[in-house]
Parts: structure tokens; C-alpha cells; sequence
């Protein structure tokens, strides 16, 4: 008999069969050829999730512009005005972690 075969464990592929059945053979069993292949999983969503407010991290940028006004006889006013750029897609993620290496990268876009 032919034993029943279970397809080795691949991080972050999925095998085209996970097992070949066991068989009863005989004399008269022609040969036979099994091929298992791997497709590599889709990447994995990394959802966008906001930081803390005016830290710049893989998902946030923060473009801050300073402006100080000196008045003659006045101390000088400082007015901030900053910008909150994330890089959140359509679906709500902020990159894809691959799965088999399990590196993230981060959508570039910022928006």
C-alpha cells in the first residue's frame, strides 16, 4: 500500500492539496506521479490606526509651519499651523504585511 502523505507546512503558501490519500496497490498498479505546488497567500492588511497626535511613525506625518510675528513694542506671537498626513487607503489599511517574510510595507501615499 501506498501511504497516505501529508503536504510539509510552508509559512505564508498554501499547498495545492494538502494530502494524497493512502492506496491499496498491486502488481497490476500502473505507476503514478503526485505533484504539490504552493500559491503564496495574499498579503495581510495592516489596518490604519492613528497615533498619538503630532508623532511622525510608518502610518502619521505631521508637517508643522511656525510663524512668528514681532511687533515693534509687543512681545513677540507665535502662531503654529501643522498638517495631519496619513497613508490610509481606500480600505482602511496603512500597508500589507507579507506573509512570509512578515515584513510590512507601508503605503506610500500620503494624503
Amino acid at each position: 500500500s501506498w501511504e497516505e502523505y501529508t503536504a510539509p507546512s510552508v509559512t505564508g503558501y498554501t499547498p495545492s492539496q494538502a494530502k494524497v490519500e493512502a492506496k491499496t496497490v498491486t502488481a497490476e498498479t500502473e505507476a503514478a506521479s503526485v505533484t504539490i505546488s504552493y500559491t503564496k497567500n495574499a498579503d495581510i492588511p495592516v489596518p490604519y490606526k492613528p497615533g498619538k497626535d503630532g508623532v511622525n511613525d510608518a502610518i502619521n506625518r505631521y508637517v508643522t509651519r511656525t510663524i512668528i510675528v514681532k511687533e515693534p513694542g509687543k512681545e513677540p506671537q507665535t502662531n503654529t499651523q501643522t498638517v495631519h498626513f496619513t497613508n490610509k487607503d481606500k480600505d482602511g489599511n496603512s500597508g500589507y504585511k507579507d506573509p512570509v517574510t512578515g515584513e510590512i510595507k507601508y503605503n506610500t501615499d500620503w494624503h
